[in-house]
């Protein structure tokens, strides 16, 4: 069985230090009433080049630790985490208990909150980085393959940098090496020849 959950918060858990809150100014030269004023991020946001990063680093620190309680439990090592997504797995409703268990303590330990919404507690199968776990397999998630395969065709640069965006995210991007062709496609968009 599985529990699957994100990260409250996600980026905006983690405080830039003073000294480098400078580093991430923006200045808004029109509207709002707010011309010319510089203003800087004192948590860490989206779009800083470090934060995915700086937030795997974090979130590994917050699980390792209880990897290894895990594993001294004879529980076995069965936490994954990627940036706020977190997935635990256990053979039974008690062995998931003591995980579970371990793990939350470090996450609240750790000044982090589980996203309520995001959880799927207890459950057989569950979608986890694009994909469907399960006791018996791992495979690629049926809804994603859907939403590429009906993604509208470009027409204009924009619509084309949103599908290469998503694409690029998707389950069947490490696909791509089996694509003689993706890349003179997509060559005099991406500039990746």
């Amino acid at each position: 069985m599985y529990h699957a959950f994100d990260l409250a918060h996600g980026y905006h858990n983690l405080e830039i230090r003073p000294e480098d809150q400078a580093k991430t100014a923006i200045i808004l030269l029109e509207g709002l009433g707010l011309a010319d004023r510089q203003f800087e991020f004192n948590k860490l946001s989206f779009g800083l080049s470090a934060a995915p990063g700086a937030f795997q680093h974090i979130s590994d620190s917050i699980v390792t630790p209880a990897k290894e309680k895990i594993a001294q439990n004879d529980l076995g090592d069965t936490v994954s985490v990627y940036l706020d997504d977190i997935c635990i797995g256990g053979d039974n409703v008690t062995q998931m208990m003591q995980r579970l268990e371990a793990l939350f303590n470090r996450i609240r330990s750790a000044g982090f909150q589980v996203k309520a919404k995001k959880c799927e507690p207890f459950q057989p199968e569950v979608s986890y980085l694009g994909h469907r776990l399960s006791e018996k397999e791992i495979e690629t998630d049926q809804n994603k393959i859907e939403k590429i395969l009906n993604w509208p065709v470009p027409t204009n640069v924009k619509e084309f940098k949103s599908w290469s965006k998503m694409e690029r995210r998707s389950p069947l991007h490490t696909g791509r090496k089996h694509l003689t062709q993706h890349k003179g496609t997509t060559a005099p968009h991406t500039g990746n020849y």
